[in-house]
């Protein structure tokens, strides 16, 4: 229903304090880009030398990785006590939204792109 994964204002607010937090932790040290388009759009307009890149890349994959086991760590108990142990990605008891995003049944291609461009 509506407001089921939470509310218009506490997402926007989550989201927007989660990277806040990430750039008062990474500014100093990375220009705090923790997106790897960001960080290829950075060498191609020359704020980033391209032999940086690979290691972004791998700092940003990595910290992913460690921000989805840090959510399914603190969630543990909710998740199995909501699922019954059975974690999927579809389905009334689906959990795999916990750990990404995903578009709307109706969002196009060129929707989607235009989306992930205009915020990067």
């Amino acid at each position: 229903g509506q407001g089921a994964f939470g509310h218009y204002i506490s997402i926007n607010l989550g989201f927007g304090l989660g990277v806040a937090l990430g750039c008062h932790v990474g500014g100093k040290v990375s220009g705090a880009h923790m997106n790897a388009a960001v960080s290829f759009a950075m060498c191609v307009y020359g704020r980033l030398a391209w032999k940086m890149l690979p290691l972004y890349f791998l700092s940003q994959l990595l910290g992913s990785f460690l921000a989805a086991g840090s959510v399914y760590a603190v969630y543990y108990e909710a998740i199995h006590d909501y699922c019954g142990g059975n974690l999927t990605a579809t389905g009334a008891k689906a959990t795999a939204a916990i750990f990404a995003t995903y578009p709307a049944p109706y969002l196009s291609l060129l929707g989607g792109f235009i989306d992930q461009v205009q915020c990067a």
